[in-house]
């Protein structure tokens, strides 16, 4: 997987906090932020729309408001999709660990009764 799409923090996350972000994600409030960095996303988008091509800086302005523009859609997504996936990664590992320790139960109990 390229750098650029590696979730924030990869590898350096615990179960724990991977299932706390998924935590956070299913929160009701998790939704409201996502709309209002989404908002960021379209205002930085639309002030690259709006500037004026008969300004007599129009180039240098736009050059200015295309790279905050593409910042912003950056930062933004790569913070969302670094939660979406550490959320996932966190819910599989913890499955997993669940269901290694009821294999290791269920291999004690059949010792035990042996």
């Amino acid at each position: 997987m390229p750098e650029s799409e590696m979730p924030l923090l990869s590898g350096k996350l615990s179960v724990g906090d991977q299932l706390a972000l998924g935590s956070l994600a299913a929160h009701p409030g998790y939704a409201v932020l996502e709309r209002m960095i989404r908002a960021a996303v379209d205002e930085a988008n639309t002030k690259v729309m709006q500037v004026d091509p008969s300004d007599s800086n129009y180039n240098r302005v736009l050059a200015a408001v295309q790279q905050e523009a593409r910042a912003t859609n950056r930062f933004a997504m790569k913070v969302l999709r670094s939660i979406n996936s550490h959320s996932k990664q966190g819910a599989f590992k913890s499955k997993t660990e669940e269901a290694l320790t009821f294999e290791k139960m269920q291999d004690i109990l059949k010792e035990v009764q042996e």
